[in-house]
């Protein structure tokens, strides 16, 4: 029987990506912040998360998109690991 838990060297692995990923969207502006979490936390689209904060789709877009690449570059600068 395989065990579903995750060994303590995953564990370990997770709690400090997790920490990594924290960090990191704390680096991001509140905009910035609000968008990233609509969009994968609320699980929202990015035409309702423009009516929500009464931007245009399109400018919704561009900061996600951009929030995105600072997200990469704050995780791969502060050790998250990609495994």
């Amino acid at each position: 029987m395989i065990s579903s838990k995750p060994s303590p060297d995953e564990f370990v692995l997770t709690e400090e990506n997790n920490s990594y990923l924290i960090k990191s969207l704390k680096r991001l502006n509140k905009k910035e912040r609000s968008i990233v979490s609509f969009k994968y936390g609320a699980g929202l689209k990015n035409v309702e998360i423009a009516k929500l904060m009464g931007l245009s789709e399109s400018n919704v877009n561009i900061i996600l998109y951009r929030s995105l690449k600072k997200l990469k570059k704050f995780l791969v600068s502060g050790g998250f690991k990609y495994e």
